[in-house]
């Protein structure tokens, strides 16, 4: 739809007051038309109109009021005159003397003022502000199309294709500022021609709205945003989180490099809570962070020359994400940095990582590749909206082209799901599963802040490119479906291999899958598995979560061990809950918040088992599998899980044995605890004693009964070669624990577990131990308990334990 503006001297044509447009072929579209352009009116003036209205209505009511005070103050004095006048020289009746002197003529005086006053403030305001106000709004168009700010559609306008409206009335040009009065403004961005220009600097995204200021810094982070321009002109964001939410020295730190999947931007890394996000755990351990962002998102949608409406500006598939934007972003950091760094990669981001790879790109500045949710083949995948949208994506390519820019939350995504989900077998109901696979551990509230901060728009040719894929099974460059056309890009009638073979059998590599990915099936990951099959042993690492699908390794709320427990763990990151046993006393005497009051980042463990650590990726703690670990491995044994019924039956069996007083049964069996704070105690009772697996209590009784520190000994020499290469359980010899390595002993003389007798032992093998690197303290009236719910263990035993660790 176009606009124009009406011409000529009337006070109104300053405000550039839209003509209906006249081509309506029936009475909806004059409709339509009215609606459109009396939007873009009230859009485009709201705040002249409010500003005018409102103090021409105050200038109003003032001048009103003082004519009438005026008017009213002489009124009295100007009868009483008149009377007086009148009856001196006549006798008139009452209706005739009114008549005489009724002072009609000063209201209609009033009248005049009123109207005249509320027209030329109102005209004033209206004039001088509408101008304002419509350099404004040219100022922030500009800015959108120069990259600087995504434009967002209005949403009753969503359905309208956004060339047909959005950008147009932008007819003549306004003020533009010189660089000096934009440098003399600050940092303010400049909108004129960028041509000669330094148009990162000229084109870098706002630091008001991006990343750093609504995802990173929010959380006490450091943040610093940057840009990059690739060679053929995109101009990328990337956020740099240098440090972690604690401080620490900024000093040489390793740089790493995570890099998003398609539809997403580099801010998927840093959405769930510090404590889970990839990005904030690697700052807080040390690691210099850099967030990338394909072109097309909105933290890079600027380009030296084209503009995000303009088709070419979308003439990309995932080969130009490898061939520019990958190395610049690399080429960025390494320079930034003066460092290889460390990439991490997700879906899409592993694609073009494995391609680069594939032509020797890149290797000299990087450490390591870690991939998670690796795509690579894709002609196996089992996801049925992707299957069903590569068909419709390549059956009509020349229309989908045509799109240039897919924006999910737009029409193209709208018209794209809609024939999805009309095929028959697609079950749209939940459509993530259906399209990435059944997700298990999601973090259910970070999914409604994904979808607040929009999933990202992709070039339409990108998709069609992954759709190649899917139907071909192979990983090519773009295919023109012409072979003239592959010639003139490629020089032959076919396009390039992406040949993984070719990856140096050297580079770093883990590539982590779930069983359950739709999109990254682990017979394409197989695929690419044998491509690697010549890969250095110790060079390359895979691992297979069973139940994770494809957003699980961004959006999942646990931590997952290598043999498939998932364990939780509370951090105390700075002073101020089964590690709940540290928690227990008040904070002037619990251990862990005194180690945070003294500076030190505290992490509560939680051993598996326990109520903060009972997942598993494949087994329930109903599965006597579960419990098939004792304290020194994690092999399979299959023995009967610990159930409260177990526990009791076995605490019976005990108790009726001679000699054994259960009337106090923690007294029994931990030894007379001299300190215990027995509120304390019902607190820990209340949280109830934690579940461990019946092995690991079968392998305390061995070294109970043997006196020894063994392996688990399976009681059967054949087992015990099967598990140890030898008949009987290998031995932890505690004289090979190196005598430089700084230890603290603390015993009690009343501890029934760790009687001073067996710790004499301990102290045996430590004898050569470097006399500066033992410290031993013995507390006479110590039984085990005391240890972490003892009233006075901060004076007798965590101060002392403070004082050690700062002295190392």
């Amino acid at each position: 739809m176009h606009r124009f503006r009406s011409k000529g001297t009337l006070p109104f044509g300053s405000l550039a007051i839209p003509h209906l447009k006249k081509k309506a072929l029936n009475s909806w579209s004059a409709v339509q038309d009215t609606y459109f352009t009396t939007k873009d009116l009230f859009e485009r003036h709201r705040v002249v109109f409010t500003v005018g209205t409102s103090l021409a209505s105050v200038a109003t009511a003032w001048v009103g009021y003082s004519l009438r005070h005026l008017r009213d103050s002489k009124v009295d004095q100007r009868l009483e005159s008149i009377e007086n006048a009148m009856k001196s020289n006549y006798h008139l009746e009452h209706a005739e003397f009114k008549k005489l002197v009724d002072p009609g003529s000063s209201s209609v005086a009033a009248c005049i003022a009123t109207a005249g006053t509320t027209f030329v403030v109102g005209y004033g305001f209206g004039w001088r502000g509408g101008r304002w106000y419509a350099n404004r709004k040219y100022r922030k168009e500009q800015m959108k199309l120069l990259g600087q700010i995504k434009p967002k559609r209005w949403q009753l306008l969503a359905r309208m294709r956004p060339k047909e409206w959005q950008f147009q009335f932008i007819k003549r040009g306004f003020p533009r500022y010189r660089a000096s009065e934009c440098e003399a403004y600050g940092k303010r961005s400049m909108l004129y021609s960028v041509k000669g220009l330094d148009v990162v600097t000229a084109l870098a995204p706002s630091a008001s709205d991006g990343i750093c200021k609504t995802l990173v810094e929010i959380h006490g982070y450091p943040c610093e945003e940057h840009t990059v321009t690739t060679q053929d002109g995109f101009i990328l964001g990337l956020q740099r989180i240098p440090g972690g939410a604690a401080g620490g020295t900024p000093g040489n730190k390793t740089p790493v490099l995570l890099q998003h999947g398609i539809l997403m931007d580099g801010a998927v890394w840093v959405m769930l809570p510090p404590g889970q996000s990839l990005a904030f755990l690697l700052a807080d351990n040390g690691f210099d962070v850099w967030l990338a962002n394909a072109r097309g998102t909105e933290s890079s949608s600027g380009h030296t020359s084209l503009r995000p409406n303009d088709p070419a500006f979308w003439n990309w598939s995932w080969d130009e994400l490898a061939g520019f934007d990958l190395p610049a972003t690399f080429q960025y950091v390494h320079n930034q940095t003066g460092q290889q760094l460390h990439y991490v990669a997700h879906s899409l981001g592993t694609l073009t990582a494995l391609s680069a790879f594939s032509k020797n790109q890149l290797l000299d500045m990087m450490r390591s590749a870690a991939l998670i949710g690796p795509v690579a083949y894709m002609g196996q995948i089992t996801s049925p909206v992707a299957k069903v949208a590569a068909d419709v994506l390549t059956g009509n390519t020349s229309f989908w082209l045509g799109v240039a820019e897919f924006d999910p939350m737009g029409d193209a995504g709208r018209t794209l799901i809609n024939d999805v989900c009309s095929t028959p077998g697609v079950d749209c109901s939940d459509l993530l599963t259906s399209f990435t696979g059944p997700n298990c551990c999601l973090n259910r509230s970070m999914l409604g802040v994904f979808l607040s901060h929009g999933p990202q728009s992709t070039a339409t040719k990108n998709l069609i490119h992954q759709s190649q894929m899917i139907k071909k099974g192979t990983i090519t460059m773009y295919d023109y479906n012409n072979e003239d056309e592959n010639k003139k890009h490629y020089g032959q009638p076919t396009p390039p291999v992406y040949d993984m073979t070719h990856i140096p059998n050297d580079v770093p590599l883990f590539l982590g899958c779930g069983a359950k990915d739709a999109l990254s099936d682990t017979k394409d990951v197989q695929l690419l598995l044998d491509n690697l099959k010549d890969h250095v042993k110790d060079k390359l690492v895979v691992q297979t979560i069973e139940n994770y699908a494809h957003v699980d390794f961004i959006f999942a709320e646990n931590v997952t061990t290598q043999d498939g427990y998932i364990l939780n763990l509370q951090r105390i990151p700075v002073g101020g809950p089964d590690g709940i046993t540290w928690l227990l006393l008040p904070p002037e005497q619990s251990l862990a918040f005194l180690l945070a009051d003294n500076g030190y980042d505290v992490w509560l463990a939680n051993t598996r088992g326990t109520k903060y650590s009972r997942g598993h990726i494949s087994l329930s703690p109903y599965d006597p599998a579960y419990w098939d670990w004792s304290w020194d491995e994690l092999v399979a044994y299959d023995l009967p899980a610990t159930y409260k019924e177990s526990v009791i039956k076995f605490l019976k069996d005990i108790c009726k044995r001679t000699g054994i007083d259960c009337t106090n049964l923690l007294t029994s069996f931990t030894g007379q605890n001299c300190c215990l704070n027995s509120s304390i105690v019902d607190v820990f009772l209340d949280h109830e004693p934690q579940s461990s697996s019946t092995k690991n209590m079968m392998h305390l009784s061995q070294m109970i009964r043997e006196g020894t520190i063994t392996m688990f000994n399976y009681n059967n020499e054949d087992e015990n070669r099967k598990h140890y290469g030898q008949p009987t359980p290998p031995v932890y010899k505690m004289t090979n624990i190196p005598k430089h390595l700084p230890l603290f002993l603390s015993n009690g003389g009343a501890d029934a577990l760790s009687d001073v007798n067996d710790v004499q032992l301990l102290l045996d093998s430590l004898k050569d131990h470097d006399g500066d690197k033992l410290v031993i303290q013995y507390r006479a009236d110590y039984a085990h308990a005391d240890y972490v719910m003892g009233e006075n263990a901060k004076q007798d035993v965590y101060e002392p334990l403070i004082a050690f660790f700062k002295l190392q």
